[in-house]
């Protein structure tokens, strides 16, 4: 279970990405750090499988080269292809096929829904964007917070999904991106 989100902060030429820490398999719990991976000028956080993030850290230095958020969740799509995830997460072969994994792309000017048939969705900047199970009650926090700073809307919102959905939880993790790391 999974908290993690991204705004854009156009007044701060920036973007914040955020997660929990709490990972949960059947009845075991454990925090196993922040759930993104960040490269030069962009992180990527994900939610689903606990491979995801295993098979992105092993193929990020690839992504350098690669300029366009579109591109990148081909080349995730293609690189969970070649681990094994290659049966449709709904049962449905039928393309769209969809492989029950999301993902936020942030970089300094944007974020993006990377949803899990791989279309991407660039957001507006100033709006969250939240995957996992405590996405919905992110959003809706993140709703009810207008005027304060984005960098605290983000914060309030993962730790109100934290606080309500029993499946997050942990250290809240919080990154800036403004450029490269």
């Amino acid at each position: 279970m999974t908290i993690v989100a991204a705004i854009h902060d156009p007044d701060a030429g920036c973007s914040y990405i955020g997660s929990d820490t709490q990972m949960l398999y059947s009845n075991l719990r454990w925090h196993n750090g922040r759930k993104w991976i960040r490269r030069d000028r962009f992180a990527i956080g994900y939610s689903g499988d606990g491979r995801t993030g295993q098979v992105i850290a092993r193929l990020v230095d690839a992504f350098w080269a690669i300029e366009d958020p579109f591109d990148i969740a081909l080349a995730i799509r293609d690189a969970l292809r070649a681990d094994g995830f290659d049966r449709a997460f709904d049962g449905k072969d039928d393309p769209p096929i969809n492989y029950g994994q999301e993902f936020v792309y942030a970089d300094a000017a944007n974020v993006a829904l990377i949803d899990t048939t791989f279309a991407v969705t660039m957001m507006p900047p100033g709006r969250l964007v939240a995957i996992g199970s405590g996405m919905s009650i992110a959003l809706g926090a993140a709703y009810v917070l207008p005027g304060l700073s984005r960098e605290t809307v983000l914060r309030m919102s993962i730790g109100a999904a934290m606080e309500l959905e029993r499946g997050c939880g942990g250290a809240l993790c919080v990154e800036r991106i403004d450029g490269p790391a």
